[in-house]
């Protein structure tokens, strides 16, 4: 599954893909995990600033 995501990258993702580490981009759960810390920074930060995180 994570090899298949990684073809479909464009852009900004394409570019990021490129400067992780191989094992990130051959691990489904792994890429999941980088790709939301990545690009959920802000929703994540609004969520810790509302307590809601766990």
């Amino acid at each position: 599954m994570a090899d298949y995501a990684v073809s479909c990258f464009a852009d900004d993702a394409l570019e990021w893909s490129i400067s992780v580490h191989r094992d990130v981009l051959e691990d489904w759960d792994v890429l999941q995990r980088a790709l939301m810390e990545e690009y959920c920074k802000h929703r994540v930060s609004s969520v810790e600033r509302l307590g809601c995180a766990r």
